[in-house]
């Protein structure tokens, strides 16, 4: 039987990383070790009302892709979550490593707050303990990441956004090129009704 610890209040943002079935069991233990937290959860539209309806959480907030990410929770909802300073920022994780759940670790240091940590769901000894999960950090990621996993990461980070201008420059322009072309075209077409051998009489 799990023992209820007693803890200051807190606020919690659960970043939901694993199955609803496994999140909704994991906030009903974390709710259990902190009673007196406010504990909201950032989940997909899906599995917004699934995670409600463990009445482990006091406030649902939703991003609107199907694959989580930075672009994908958006600017506008990662400033929202960033102000409100949560003392503890979790990713929830399975398995033997935190690795694959790097993605959403990163979105968890965007939203900043006090403590950023991963949550072993499978590994988790009966009480939860916050203050004894491992931090997230970029300096864990690159002790753990492979030379090309961290390298790739550079080369995205670093020609991304630089060739997204240059696409984007380069659409404007040829959209601009196509529309001189076009506009004059439909400008200029003959009235069918003024012109011809069968152009009606006025």
């Amino acid at each position: 039987m799990e023992t209820r610890a007693h803890r200051p209040a807190a606020s919690l943002l659960f970043i939901r990383s694993v199955p609803v079935p496994m999140a909704q069991a994991v906030l009903a233990r974390l709710r259990r070790a902190y009673p007196d937290a406010t504990v909201t959860a950032l989940t997909s539209p899906a599995s917004a009302r699934p995670i409600e309806e463990t009445e482990a959480v006091d406030e649902i907030q939703a991003y609107r892709s199907s694959r989580f990410g930075l672009r994908a929770a958006g600017a506008r909802l990662l400033f929202a979550l960033r102000r409100r300073r949560f003392d503890y920022v979790i990713v929830p994780t399975t398995g033997a490593h935190w690795l694959p759940f790097w993605n959403v670790g990163r979105v968890a240091l965007a939203i900043g707050g006090r403590t950023a940590v991963w949550l072993p769901c499978d590994r988790t000894a009966e009480t939860i303990d916050l203050d004894r999960c491992l931090p997230i950090s970029v300096h864990a990621w690159r002790r753990s990441a492979s030379v090309s996993t961290r390298l790739r990461a550079l080369a995205l980070t670093g020609l991304k956004w630089p060739l997204l201008t240059v696409f984007y420059g380069v659409s404007m322009i040829l959209l601009a090129i196509l529309a001189l072309v076009l506009l004059p075209l439909v400008w200029l077409k003959p009235d069918p009704e003024s012109e011809g051998p069968c152009a009606r009489v006025r």
